[in-house]
């Protein structure tokens, strides 16, 4: 099952310092654990794997630039982390739906939809402070790219880096897709969907965590 937990994430603001990040969340949601089909799905995605306590997955491909645009107060959390909570060394995020011949790159920012960006490629909401290459893959090396299998590649990820960028209590993370042979341009590039992620502190009850 998709959600493990029936936890409900209560209306919190949270003041302090690293450890306790300024945040406000406005809306309850369910911790979620991916499925093996959500592992191996055919959509380009990315999905945050969860750690214990320190890391909860709190939606699966929740896209922070969904339309309309202009009335996001930044409900869609991908994944939230626990900074009370004895963060890992590593985080894991998982890329799906990549083809044999692409290049993956993964990256995080602490800001979004940034007018240069977007000027290059629509699809690329990414903002560019703080902006940190978090990983890169080549999926092997074909002449022909078999385009009709998908798969998936990880990657382990310094918590170290991705502590600096949630000083404000969130940053994002976005995945980009090289295709085989193409040119050297973001304009032909595939993106996958643009995941908040909150950083806080989280609390138990008996309505579930909040953060």
């Amino acid at each position: 099952m998709k959600t493990q937990k029936n936890n409900r994430f209560a209306s919190l603001l949270l003041t302090g310092k690293v450890a306790s990040l300024p945040l406000m969340i406005s809306q309850a949601r369910a911790d979620v654990t991916p499925t093996y089909a959500d592992m191996i799905g055919t959509s380009l995605r990315v999905i945050e794997i969860p750690s214990g306590t320190a890391i909860r997955l709190q939606s699966i491909a929740a896209d922070s630039s969904a339309s309309p645009a202009s009335n996001y107060v930044g409900s869609n959390y991908a994944a939230a982390f626990c900074t009370n909570a004895g963060l890992p060394t590593t985080a894991t995020f998982v890329v799906t739906g990549v083809s044999q011949g692409e290049t993956v790159v993964l990256a995080a920012a602490s800001n979004r939809n940034d007018p240069v960006n977007l000027a290059i490629n629509s699809k690329l909401t990414l903002g560019s402070q703080g902006m940190v290459l978090l990983g890169s893959a080549d999926i092997g090396n074909s002449l022909t790219p078999l385009t009709s299998v998908k798969g998936s590649v990880s990657f382990n990820v310094p918590m170290a880096n991705l502590q600096l960028l949630g000083a404000s209590g969130k940053f994002y993370v976005q995945a980009a897709i090289i295709p085989a042979g193409a040119t050297q341009t973001p304009a032909s590039w595939k993106f996958s969907e643009l995941d908040e992620i909150s950083v806080g502190t989280c609390a138990s009850s008996t309505y579930g965590t909040t953060y």
